[in-house]
């Protein structure tokens, strides 16, 4: 069974100052040093991955993405700024998937084929996005958590690979997150991200073995997920207030311990199982039902 390997490619740097410290910050190189890490590990493992992309990133950085697509990974869109559906409504969504789409083509001479949603914010309360993302150009989505969690997830969804149909006759395909309940936990598993970080290795190749009795995993994970670097200059805890302060640098230290441990979980899943592109795994699928053509460009 070939799963599928997704890395969602963002400054953790950037998105933590101004998500948790309320401070906006330039994008630091560590989004370039932990993705080629990443890369260099997929390569070890002749493996590859689709990498869904911040279109702020490729702006800044647009020989890391000729770099990916070199490489023969998948290029695909993260928006262009990570903001969160239920933050905005269809017409910002619109202007940020086309913005992320075209730069990222223009980058890499290559039709954009894929979308992730930033926190995986396609709920049923915003399903307004895959007519959208069918109209500008998008074959597949993979932005659904067919579960319900504290803020987001899609809980009815279907939770194998399935085409949406849509308004007009047109249709996507989406790629919903894997997701397998596990008594043991009391919740549901999803393979990969902050599941993967803070539970032991075991537990992730448990739920692989069961979850490939039936269909492909979708597993996915963040770069800065590897990152044992130290913070950056730029990310500065000054301005909080003590208490505030102390959150945060406990917050930290938890973090940074169970990060020494992603590397070689991924290492490991890459031994013990087979991955390659969304993209493959939905062509291998429904080809014949979908007409996606790679190689020919349509």
């Amino acid at each position: 069974m070939l799963n599928a390997l997704s890395i969602d490619l963002e400054d953790g740097w950037a998105i933590f100052s101004r998500n948790r410290l309320g401070k906006i910050i330039s994008l630091t190189e560590a989004v370039v040093r932990n993705t080629h890490q990443i890369m260099q590990i997929l390569d070890a493992h002749n493996t590859k991955a689709t990498f869904f992309i911040l279109g702020e990133v490729a702006e800044k950085y647009p020989n890391l993405i000729k770099d990916i697509a070199a490489n023969a990974h998948e290029v695909a869109a993260h928006g262009y700024s990570h903001r969160q559906l239920d933050l905005i409504g269809p017409d910002e969504f619109r202007k940020d998937i086309c913005q992320s789409k075209k730069l990222l083509e223009d980058i890499i001479s290559a039709e954009v084929y894929g979308y992730r949603a930033p926190v995986f914010s396609i709920t049923k309360s915003s399903e307004w996005a895959f007519d959208i993302l069918a109209e500008e150009g998008y074959k597949y989505d993979s932005s659904i958590i067919p579960n319900r969690y504290k803020n987001y997830g899609w809980q009815e969804f279907e939770k194998n690979i399935c085409r949406v149909e849509l308004a007009g006759g047109k249709s996507i395909i989406e790629v919903p997150m894997t997701v397998l309940s596990l008594p043991i936990l009391n919740r549901s598993f999803v393979t990969g991200g902050g599941f993967m970080r803070y539970l032991p290795y075991t537990m992730m190749k448990f739920a692989m073995q069961k979850i490939q009795k039936q269909r492909p995993a979708i597993v996915y994970l963040h770069p800065y997920e590897i990152d044992m670097s130290p913070m950056p200059e730029q990310v500065s805890l000054e301005h909080l207030d003590s208490k505030k302060r102390r959150k945060i640098e406990r917050f930290l230290k938890i973090s940074g311990h169970f990060k020494k441990t992603m590397q070689s979980k991924l290492e490991k899943l890459l031994t013990d199982f087979e991955f390659t592109t969304i993209i493959d795994v939905i062509n291998m699928r429904t080809l014949k039902a979908f007409c996606i053509d790679t190689e020919n460009g349509r």
